[in-house]
């Protein structure tokens, strides 16, 4: 299943119920999944694995929301840019880069949790 394509057009699993902006949303800290905006204006930058989410892919999230921040110049209103990271599990290293990054703005969702309809 292409877990990215559905979550796309399926917004309104995800507990926010953003909008989206755009999927495969080009940016110069690389190539967002999908790229939404939540009822309060906060853009969501959602990276979606198939499989466990690794150091790498909190890695990934950080530049993107780096990227959006400085694109939009974010950091001159009152609205943030979110990081949203859903697969399978969280590997060893992603949970201890987790217990570091602000709950209020990264977010992790496991697959499962999202009872997607197939």
């Amino acid at each position: 299943m292409d877990y990215e394509k559905y979550i796309a057009e399926h917004l309104d699993c995800l507990p926010s119920k953003p909008n989206l902006i755009g999927q495969q949303y080009y940016t110069k800290g690389g190539i967002i999944d999908i790229l939404a905006q939540e009822q309060t204006g906060d853009i969501l930058v959602i990276e979606v694995k198939q499989g466990a989410i690794t150091a790498w892919a909190c890695i990934q999230i950080l530049r993107y929301c780096g990227a959006m921040i400085e694109q939009l110049e974010i950091l001159a209103s009152d609205k943030k840019v979110k990081g949203l990271l859903i697969g399978r599990e969280l590997d060893k290293h992603a949970r201890l880069i987790f217990q570091a990054l602000p709950p209020d703005q990264f977010q992790f969702i496991s697959l499962d949790e999202l009872n997607l309809e197939v």
